[in-house]
């Protein structure tokens, strides 16, 4: 073998080594992709949401966070009577008894689910981002039941369009997606999946999962689905540690024309 490789020219050398490195970042890098998947799986839901006539309203994501308790947008359950959830990759369907939390704000719901003890997510501290850093997106887009994506945080921190604080994200979303979570290499959760600016290329958006932790730590007795729509919306916390605040943007920005361009990720 020794004799062979001393007959390869330098250059060619070079890109043997290259072809074995890039093999091998790449070989572990779908290899972070299943562990992450096998971890999070489990607790994802595909959300069919319905109006007071029991017609279908629109469909989303969420994801457990508790035990009987999911997280998803506000978007995906407002103006709903009634709802399932479905867990990716399962036959059974649980029934969504109501809410125990609601942050309009920040496009936040806890949804109580009947008889539905699956794991919970972990919520990552947001304040260890960084750009660059590889994350996953899960979620049910266009009803395709059970997707991850791979992309990065590729925003500077925590953009602010429209008032909302939000993460920016390369890993592609689409309708459906809504309400799903946004993980890292360690299946902590970092965001839930919001919107995208549908001019833009693969300018796609997530709630910062600091503000879900917010929402869980007071969150209340069973309501009523259709009685979330009229509900008020949860007071930002004035303790709120400096990294949940928004930072890189400027008021100009919050009238250009690509934030009137934002798109809820539902159907």
């Amino acid at each position: 073998m020794n004799a062979l490789l001393s007959l390869i020219p330098p250059v060619g050398k070079a890109v043997i080594v290259l072809s074995v490195i890039s093999t091998f970042f790449f070989s572990a890098r779908a290899q972070d992709a299943r562990l992450v998947a096998k971890q999070v799986f489990p607790s994802v839901v595909m959300l069919d949401m319905q109006n007071a006539s029991h017609q279908p309203l629109r469909f989303g994501s969420g994801f457990f966070v508790r035990p009987n308790v999911i997280a998803t947008n506000y978007h995906v359950i407002e103006n709903a009577s009634y709802g399932v959830a479905k867990v990716a990759g399962d036959t059974q369907t649980y029934v969504i008894e109501g809410t125990i939390g609601i942050d309009k704000i920040n496009d936040l719901a806890l949804l109580k689910l009947a008889d539905a003890n699956r794991p919970a997510l972990t919520l990552a501290d947001i304040s260890k981002m960084e750009v660059g850093e590889e994350i996953f997106a899960f979620g049910n887009p266009k009803r395709l039941e059970g997707t991850i994506s791979p992309g990065i945080i590729s925003g500077l921190s925590l953009r602010e369009l429209g008032g909302e604080n939000l993460i920016q994200i390369s890993a592609p979303i689409s309708s459906g997606s809504s309400g799903g979570p946004v993980v890292n290499r360690s299946a902590e959760v970092i965001g839930v999946a919001v919107s995208s600016l549908v001019s833009g290329q693969n300018l796609n958006f997530a709630v910062p999962s600091s503000l879900l932790a917010q929402l869980l730590a007071v969150a209340k007795v069973v309501s009523p689905l259709d009685s979330s729509s009229s509900s008020s919306p949860a007071s930002p916390d004035p303790k709120a540690p400096a990294q949940n605040r928004t930072r890189g943007a400027t008021t100009e920005s919050l009238a250009s024309p690509d934030h009137r361009e934002m798109k809820r990720l539902t159907n």
